[in-house]
């Protein structure tokens, strides 16, 4: 009997394993799908924002391609002639800015504004080839840009001394918009990204999980089948030895008064 006992507190200890490893994998995969709705969640509300901002965006668009013609050759010849001849801290901000934005830098320097707009065609050709998306806005402070334009230089660029400049500054406030609007746009683009292989990753953790525990019943099912045959052929092997055990010692006893009762009967 104790081979039968020690082979149930095995088959016992191996049953508590699989178990807590079922339920570990169970709670592994139910947090999975908590993640998952969770993750779902936060993709639809990004998607509410972009979808909220995209309007707006397109409506910066518009207006940049409005301010872009507004510039006109003998506008730009204007803006060239001032500059030759005088120079004022608003219109070289304005300038330097507008420049900086095109080469994706935060301020060009005097030489590159000067090539930059002694043309129109070159110019125009410089603000098209413009892609907002790929502006980095923090980098080049575009942000910090726009507050400039909007309120320490806002009244002096919207002077008569400057108007030949306010073409220009209505462009390059349009330009920081988009660029900004672009750039929030594609950052939650990225989140949303983020959340969807995050999901991939998680369901497919999920299914890896979810094979794993239907072999732990294929392999549990086939151990019990195992167990209980080799439980069954012990019992019966015991049962076979007692009854040979209880033989023999019917037959030693005969044999101890085999002499006597032979003897005595001759």
């Amino acid at each position: 009997m104790a081979d039968l006992d020690q082979a149930l507190y095995v088959k016992e200890a191996k049953l508590k394993k699989v178990v807590s490893q079922r339920d570990q994998d169970e709670r592994r995969i139910a947090q999975l799908r908590n993640e998952i709705a969770a993750a779902q969640e936060k993709i639809k509300r990004r998607q509410d924002t972009h979808n909220a901002k995209m309007p707006e965006y397109k409506k910066i668009i518009e207006q940049v391609d409005a301010a872009k013609r507004e510039i006109t050759p003998e506008g730009l010849k204007k803006v060239y002639a001032f500059l030759e001849k005088k120079s004022a801290e608003p219109v070289t901000f304005l300038m330097e800015a507008l420049v900086g934005l095109l080469q994706g830098k935060k301020r060009a320097d005097t030489k590159s504004v000067e090539s930059y707009i002694k043309q129109h065609a070159s110019f125009m050709i410089g603000v098209n080839r413009v892609e907002f998306n790929r502006i980095k806005v923090k980098e080049i402070s575009v942000e910090e840009t726009l507050n400039q334009l909007t309120s320490v230089y806002n009244r002096q660029l919207n002077s008569e001394e400057f108007a030949s400049f306010q073409p220009l500054r209505k462009l390059l406030v349009q330009m920081c918009l988009a660029a900004l609007y672009a750039h929030d746009l594609a950052d939650i683009d990225t989140k949303i990204a983020n959340r969807e292989a995050f999901i991939r990753d998680s369901q497919r953790e999920i299914d890896k999980i979810d094979t794993l525990l239907r072999g732990i019943e294929v392999e549990t099912l086939i151990r019990d089948d195992y167990d209980a045959y080799h439980g069954q052929q012990m019992t019966f092997f015991k049962d076979r030895l007692a009854h040979i055990n209880e033989q023999i010692a019917i037959n030693e006893g005969k044999l101890k008064n085999f002499d006597y009762d032979f003897f005595a009967n001759l």
